[in-house]
């Protein structure tokens, strides 16, 4: 973990209960603040942007665009990096620690868990939501015998949730077609807000 402060936009903020304000950027690397307004300390925790930060229980939590949470130790002003825990197919976007337990929003629309995630030398992330994740949502079905719910949306996935039992069932790909001709995707284009191409 590197300790040199270099100029970056600030991603993420967060305070602990001590006081102290923690930021992060898009440089990959965690700046501690004193009270005086001044960077005491930068950990290169990221290889990437990070885009989630959290500080509780004498820990110093974030997540970035490398897919990967990192955690270290803060108490007393001494930082040492605890655990790295990788994610296969989004980032983290948002994060809460509390009990040992850490709770993960991710860009992809999921919200997972870990429990005792320190104890535990190769954590396995609980899925407790899923979610459409871009532009917006085109299309609901409901299908009362089942007690299913059916979305679809920009983000080109179709969603089946049990709205019995209030959890997301599954998920699939409404196509894999990628249009080749540039003109076509921008006279077609139905979304203002989706970063992906019209399917």
């Amino acid at each position: 973990m590197g300790r040199t402060t270099q100029s970056t936009n600030l991603t993420s903020i967060a305070f602990d209960e001590d006081g102290w304000c923690y930021s992060g950027g898009e440089n990959g690397q965690l700046h501690i603040w004193s009270d005086a307004c001044q960077v005491v300390k930068a950990i290169k925790a990221h290889s990437a942007a990070i885009t989630g930060i959290t500080a509780a229980e004498g820990k110093l939590i974030s997540g970035g665009k490398d897919k990967r949470i990192c955690i270290i130790s803060a108490a007393g002003g001494n930082f040492k990096l605890e655990k790295f825990v990788d994610f296969s197919s989004s980032f983290p976007k948002a994060l809460d620690f509390a009990n040992n337990n850490l709770l993960v929003g991710l860009r992809n629309g999921s919200i997972v868990e870990f429990k005792d995630i320190l104890a535990t030398e190769n954590p396995v992330e609980n899925v407790l939501m899923r979610s459409h994740f871009e532009g917006e949502i085109w299309g609901l079905e409901i299908v009362p015998e089942q007690n299913k719910v059916l979305t679809c949306g920009d983000d080109n996935m179709v969603m089946v949730f049990d709205y019995e039992t209030k959890r997301f069932d599954r998920k699939g790909t409404v196509s894999g077609h990628k249009c080749e001709n540039k003109d076509k995707i921008k006279s077609a284009t139905a979304s203002s807000m989706s970063m992906y191409p019209p399917n």
